[in-house]
């Protein structure tokens, strides 16, 4: 089924708010909330927290001039809850010190915000945008999510201090069952206030097991998430969609969806539950090739499905991609296997190769569930991920001679528990006569 075409030709009455995916980067400390927020990302590492990146390492960072952070525009604080440390506005403070940043953004749930005095001192060290969650358009719904009473009010009045002292405000609101209902309604409530841009994210599912509970099919979701949409720009404010099919998106609203996202500097265990994403059509959608769009989540897949009656890939027709004799970016190379879609060959070599040994997704090994497996950038390893009942395993395969070799990935608590799980799966690798390379 055909969608009609992109409508980048036409230009918006609102201009979108400006990518943050380009010369940006999130910092991330202070793994600690004083909100519960019910879907939080990051709950896990909130429960054991990630010592996050500490204020000597990105001083010497900031000091480096062959860094990764000398040419930044923007530079990102995120947690938890910044807001929460001390030391946050000597972070700030680096981050401008470094000659080419033009903005420091801290992403917070603005409670501590209400304080003016503290606010004030953010601000005075160098913080010029602040990037606030905002789930409810009542104290109900609001506090039903963070389940801290009184906290709907409190980062209402935290906004609006944010105005008062003329900082830039954008409010962000993730898509979830007990909010997406009520989507033009937290636009009514957050409007007076003036956001530079009011963002909706679909429900990114790290933490998988709550995926059933939050994750609504994206046809129910649409609707609402128009309506939304329409009401930002009905007051002057560009609305900016995440994680949401872009081939669902009416043109009109295409100028407001934006994938991108910036560098993160975390520790790389955080990675370990990162989601996937892909498309059924990716091999042929131009959204997909231009990276415009992530698809769907493979949590939502195993939950919803692929979805594949209700997308609507945006294709080029074929004799505008055989053109070879305009400008370079109007002929467009193919190619068999990565026009398959990149995540889901990744999968099937994945999968293809564990097979050798008798194992799936799926499978069980020791009486636990294989539920994932990622390899590493150069592959040299795969992290497998395992689990039993409420318990959690990542395993690492090395390349190994004759065979590859298991080792388990965490603190001496989870080596204890998985180590008969490494050695039942080292066996059954090791029964394999002649074991193929690491895909």
């Amino acid at each position: 089924m055909r969608a009609p075409p992109d409508a980048r030709a036409s230009k918006p009455r609102v201009p979108p708010a400006p990518s943050v995916a380009h010369d940006s980067l999130v910092v991330t400390f202070a793994f600690r909330c004083n909100l519960a927020c019910t879907f939080c990302m990051v709950e896990d590492v909130l429960e054991a927290p990630y010592p996050g990146v500490s204020l000597e390492r990105f001083e010497a960072l900031c000091r480096d001039p062959t860094s990764t952070l000398q040419g930044l525009r923007r530079v990102t604080f995120s947690g938890g809850e910044v807001t929460t440390s001390k030391l946050l506005p000597d972070y700030v403070r680096l981050a401008r010190s470094l000659p080419e940043v033009r903005h420091v953004r801290i992403q917070t749930n603005a409670t501590r915000l209400r304080d003016r005095a503290y606010l004030r001192s953010l601000l005075d060290a160098g913080v010029d945008e602040l990037f606030v969650s905002f789930h409810g358009h009542d104290a109900a719904s609001t506090e039903a999510i963070t389940r801290r009473p009184g906290s709907f009010d409190q980062i209402l009045a935290g906004m609006r201090e944010i105005r008062a002292a003329g900082a830039t405000l954008i409010t962000n609101t993730a898509l979830v069952r007990q909010n997406y209902q009520s989507l033009a309604a937290i636009v009514e409530v957050v409007a007076p206030l003036a956001p530079a841009s009011i963002e909706m994210w679909s429900f990114w599912p790290r933490i998988h097991e709550h995926t059933r509970e939050f994750a609504v099919p994206v046809a129910e979701l649409r609707g609402p998430v128009i309506a939304a949409m329409r009401a930002c720009l009905a007051r002057g404010i560009p609305p900016v969609l995440k994680w949401f099919p872009r081939c669902l998106v009416p043109p009109d609203l295409l100028p407001y969806h934006d994938d991108g996202q910036p560098q993160m500097l975390i520790e790389p265990e955080f990675w370990d539950r990162e989601p996937g994403y892909g498309c059924l059509y990716a091999g042929v959608c131009e959204d997909h090739h231009a990276q415009r769009c992530s698809g769907l989540s493979h949590a939502y897949v195993e939950l919803h499905g692929w979805e594949q009656d209700l997308l609507r890939p945006r294709r080029v027709e074929a004799s505008d991609r055989a053109r070879a004799g305009g400008a370079g970016d109007d002929f467009v190379l193919r190619n068999l296997v990565k026009d398959g879609g990149p995540k889901r060959t990744h999968t099937a070599r994945v999968a293809a190769w564990l097979d050798a040994f008798g194992l799936a997704f799926g499978g069980e090994v020791a009486g636990w569930t294989l539920v994932s497996a990622r390899r590493s950038r150069f592959r040299e390893s795969l992290r497998l991920e395992l689990r039993r009942s409420e318990r959690r395993a990542v395993l690492q395969i090395a390349a190994g001679d004759p065979t590859p070799k298991v080792v388990v990935v965490g603190d001496a608590r989870a080596r204890r528990e998985a180590e008969p799980l490494a050695r039942a799966l080292g066996d059954a690798l090791s029964r394999c006569a002649s074991p193929p390379p690491i895909p």
